[in-house]
């Protein structure tokens, strides 16, 4: 168990979203690609939004599929396929944003902002991409996410209760 939590597999970039009123926060974390087991994990949107009425909400778990495979095996290694080209490096990116376009176009619609303009990136362990496998919330990368958001001088409190 403890070297699949410090057994790294590359980094997560998490959002922070903040209503004009403050009585809201919505949270995205998106994920690398990963192997585990011989399987690929694809990128993965976790989000949430808490607020008065829903204080701990649970994270929903989204898959991002792509025609693009950004991992590949080469016998018994695993490893990140740097041979992609430039056109398909950009298709990849284009295949992982556009599911959560919709999420961020209904937060931009409604004026919701980013938390002090910040994007924080964290580590991802294997352990964390072999929960994200079975579809659990990674309760490691969710621990490393409320630490570093209290680094980045984010407030104690998601919202304004």
């Amino acid at each position: 168990m403890e070297e699949t939590q410090s057994q790294l597999v590359g980094q997560a970039l998490y959002l922070e979203f903040v209503s004009t009123n403050g009585k809201e926060t919505a949270q995205v974390l998106l994920t690398p690609s990963a192997i585990v087991d011989g399987k690929r994990v694809p990128n993965t949107m976790l989000r949430r939004t808490v607020n008065n009425w829903s204080p701990r909400a649970q994270w929903q778990m989204n898959h991002i599929s792509t025609s693009v495979a950004d991992t590949k095996l080469v016998g018994t290694n695993h490893e990140f396929d740097t041979t992609l080209s430039s056109d398909v490096k950009q298709q990849l990116a284009s295949e992982v944003l556009a599911p959560i376009q919709t999420q961020l176009a209904y937060m931009i619609e409604r004026d919701w902002k980013i938390r002090d303009g910040k994007v924080i990136t964290l580590e991802v362990s294997l352990q964390d991409a072999m929960d994200i496998s079975k579809y659990n919330t990674p309760q490691g990368l969710i621990r490393r996410v409320l630490r570093t958001r209290k680094e980045a001088g984010f407030p104690d409190e998601l919202f304004v209760a």
